[in-house]
């Protein structure tokens, strides 16, 4: 029996160790930071506290997705031959043949996710998110039956660690600059993401993106059976957009439904539809059954989240906005008269297509976080006026209800992560709408 090191002790680290713990694995665990609660909980699965210098006692290091590579541990155990695996790896290894679809990208992850779940859970069958959706993924699995499929959330930090990690089915929503500070360059971000496909061969199902710059890249990549997306062009095998309307080609064309009957808004958000209608296809859902979850499905929370309506001014949460790309589509679901919410932590990517398309739309802008004075010497660049620095949320609600009248938007989109000021983008967006919520008109 492999003895097995769980490095980090959040939701990702604590799943696993109780689940490895059940299969009957020697544990160990090892984190920056073992608080009361961590201990309590180590104590009670009787797991060894260990540390940089006796890691060479175990097999393999099971790392929570957030660690970087060049972390001390991780460097230790490349020079010790030891493997270091993620929870995506390890889920394949001890459960072997579950139904997985595994959905990557930079931006709609979380949509996606959410909604191809809800697609399968609605035509009968079994489905459960998990991954970077915030779910334990080796204690939901293990909690599980065999005829559950198991939609999964994959981040870049997730595939990086991964060997031999198989999906059934697999998509890239699309790819874009994002973490470039932790993978070191665009192309290793790239290659990450590729890891969704490494593995999968004729037996297997993969859907990319035919708009994406990296599609070609990612198609000469995979042995799947590969099915493609558009909202731009029609496609031979796949789902694309034609007159306002969501068709399917495969054998035949087919007209899924109208777009005026898809209740997600925002036509970034038609390509993560257009995802799920081509996996429920190669599922085996019908159609009528993918146009009722269509018609009911409104969207995740923190993503372009209308929040509440204050004497004519319109707030929206958008925390998961944590990339510049996922702004810019947030803004782009406005017309004018945007005051912004924006900073945080730096990724260290041009701010530029934020700017561009803050256009004619921005307002006012309320900057916080470690980036928000290169947002204000960006946003000067741009001729941007009404610039406000701000020290918390609580400064920049407060401000941006001082200077909105009827008829603006104040829309909360960082265009960076939360780290530094809050533990994920989740405890951002919430602290945002409380306060908003309590704001007095």
């Amino acid at each position: 029996m492999k003895k097995i090191l769980v490095f980090g002790l959040a939701r990702t680290g604590i799943s696993a160790l109780k689940t490895l713990k059940l299969k009957g694995y020697n544990l160990g665990a090892i984190d920056d930071n073992i608080d009361e609660e961590k201990t309590k909980i180590l104590n009670e699965l009787d797991v060894q506290i260990e540390s940089i210098d006796t890691i060479d006692k175990y097999d393999i290091i099971l790392k929570s997705p957030g660690i970087r590579m060049d972390n001390p541990v991780i460097l230790k155990a490349n020079e010790l031959n030891i493997e270091v695996v993620s929870d995506l790896e390890l889920a394949q290894r001890i459960f072997g043949d579950i139904k997985i679809v595994a959905i990557t990208g930079t931006n709609g992850k979380t949509t996606t996710t959410s909604l191809m779940t809800k697609m399968l859970n609605d035509s009968g069958r079994k489905a459960i998110s998990i991954g970077n959706i915030g779910v334990g993924m080796l204690w939901e699995i293990y909690n599980s039956d065999k005829d559950t499929y198991f939609v999964i959330e994959c981040s870049s930090f997730q595939l990086e660690s991964t060997k031999n990690f198989k999906p059934q089915y697999s998509c890239i929503i699309n790819i874009t600059p994002d973490h470039i500070d932790w993978h070191g360059s665009m192309q290793n971000y790239v290659n990450a993401k590729k890891n969704v496909l490494k593995n999968q061969d004729e037996n297997c199902y993969t859907v990319l993106n035919a708009d994406d710059e990296y599609y070609e890249e990612c198609k000469k990549f995979t042995k799947a059976n590969v099915y493609d997306i558009s909202t731009s062009k029609n496609v031979k095998r796949g789902s694309f957009i034609k007159d306002n309307s969501i068709y399917f080609s495969d054998s035949d064309c087919d007209k899924i439904i109208d777009l005026k009957d898809v209740k997600l808004i925002g036509y970034h958000n038609y390509q993560n539809v257009l995802f799920c209608v081509t996996l429920a296809k190669l599922i085996g859902i019908n159609d009528d059954s993918i146009r009722e979850t269509l018609m009911s499905f409104s969207g995740v929370e923190h993503r372009l989240e209308f929040v509440r309506d204050l004497s004519g001014v319109k707030y929206y949460n958008d925390s998961k906005g944590t990339n510049v790309d996922a702004s810019v589509k947030a803004i782009e679901s406005f017309d004018k008269n945007v005051i912004i919410l924006a900073g945080g932590y730096d990724k260290k990517v041009s701010l530029d297509n934020f700017f561009i398309a803050g256009k004619d739309k921005f307002k006012a802008l309320i900057l916080m976080g470690q980036t928000r004075d290169l947002f204000e010497q960006k946003a000067k660049e741009y001729g941007f006026k009404h610039i406000y620095l701000v020290d918390d949320m609580k400064q920049a609600v407060t401000q941006a209800n001082k200077i909105a009248e009827s008829g603006d938007v104040v829309l909360l989109s960082p265009a960076s992560a939360s780290w530094g000021m809050y533990n994920n983008y989740e405890e951002r967006g919430n602290e945002f709408k409380d306060l908003v919520n309590n704001l007095r008109g």
